[in-house]
This record gives C-alpha cells, structure tokens and sequence, in this order.
C-alpha cells in the first residue's frame, strides 16, 4: 500500500492511502503538525474534519490531484522582478505581490500624467523632463536643492519637487527655517539621534540633523521635555 501524506499550516494532517485492489481511502485526521507544503506543486487548503472511503480504482487519485492543482496553485506571475517598461504615459515596474501564501509577481502601474516616463534602474519612473537633470546624480536615489525647492532623484531623473516656501532648502532632503545649523539644536539633541524637540522658553523646537525645522508656542500652556528611550520630545501642557 502507498501512503501519501500533507502537513501543512493551521495544524491540519491529511493522509491519502492508495491501493490498487482496495482503493483510495481518504482521511482528514486530528490536527498536530505545523506549516504548509506541496504534493506535486499542489498547494492543499483547510478542510473540515471528515472520512471519506470509495471502493474504486487508484484511477480516482488522478481527478483528485488535477483539481487541486487547478484551484490551489495560485495566480501565475505577470512579469520578473527587474523588469519595467513604459507604455505610452504610464510606468510599469515589476513588484512582488507579498502574498503570505503564494509568490509571485505583478506590474505596478503610474499614470506619469504630463511628465514623461522613463525606465532606470530596473523601474519606471515618471520624470519632470524627457532628459537627465544636471542636479542629479545619475547612479542613486537622492536629495538635492534647487535653490529653495527640495528635489528627489533616482537614476538621474528629476521625480519630485517640494517647495519650502520662506524656508530653506537642506540637500538631506528636508526644510530648515534657517540656512545654517542651529547652536541650540546642537547643544540639546543627541548626537545618536536625527531628530529631536526641547523647550526654548515657553515654544517647542524640533531640530532635524542639527537644523532648526519648526518651532511651536505653548501660548498660556506651558512647554515640558520628555524622554522616551534615545527619544526627546517636548509637549503643550
């Protein structure tokens, strides 16, 4: 008699016995075993507890195997990571699903609307000009400043703007209130931690890499510091 049996998530043992002169017998036993696998690329489900027995021919195990297969498999993958294209106005790049039960992959999509779609390392981007900008770095994902307005790149091409208004423009990617690092910022952040917030009198400050970025008053509040472990915070209270 061969015996063929599935372990597989939610604790559920499955046992095919197969036989010619007597038969297929079915059992859907007590749950016991951890997590999932296959039988011939066939992924099973949960099933409730039961026994089915057939008099039959081993022949049934073949309809049995073949549906399985069919509902159970998954959906094929669209495409192969790194893979990216345009089409028209519209960037496809190729991304895992993240499918806790099954891997594969599919296209992500971006309407470039009126920018212009181009194709960079192994993604498809949608660019503000149909060439390289010369503020960009053409080998990485960056930040840099184009006078006050921060401007993200990747692979060359300028993908995104933001604009800090009165403020400035620091290439780490951010908006400062001043240009040039800021003494108190220094003196009361950490110099393990980017960000942090303190009282300068009755205001929060937030300070980001030493730059002073927001300041808060606590109007007839009053202003208290805070640690939380290599955190420091300020609050209204």
């Amino acid at each position: 008699m061969l015996a063929l049996s599935w372990e597989f998530r939610f604790s559920l043992r499955i046992t095919i016995e197969v036989s010619i002169t007597a038969g297929v017998r079915v059992r859907f036993g007590r749950p016991d075993i951890f997590p999932g696998s296959n039988l011939l690329g066939t992924r099973l489900a949960i099933l409730p507890i039961m026994i089915v027995e057939r008099k039959k021919t081993a022949l049934l195990l073949i309809p049995f195997v073949v549906a399985m297969n069919a509902c159970m498999s998954g959906p094929d993958s669209e495409c192969s990571l790194g893979e990216a294209k345009c089409e028209g106005s519209t960037a496809y790049s190729c991304v895992s699903a993240n499918d806790d039960w099954y891997d594969y992959n599919i296209w992500s999509k971006e309407d470039c609307g009126e920018k212009f779609c181009k194709v960079t390392g192994g993604s498809a981007v949608c660019s503000f000009s149909d060439s390289p900008d010369p503020l960009c770095d053409s080998n990485s994902y960056s930040h840099v400043c184009d006078s006050s307005v921060i401007v993200t790149c990747t692979g060359g091409y300028r993908i995104e703007e933001e604009d800090c208004g009165a403020g400035f423009c620091v290439s780490d990617g951010f908006c400062a209130l001043a240009s040039l690092e800021d003494a108190n910022c220094q003196d009361r952040c950490p110099d393990s931690i980017s960000y942090c917030e303190f009282c300068e009198d009755n205001t929060i400050v937030s300070c980001r890499k030493d730059y002073r970025i927001s300041e808060f008053d606590c109007g007839v509040n009053t202003c208290v510091e805070g640690v939380f472990n290599d955190e420091r915070y300020a609050n209204c209270t």
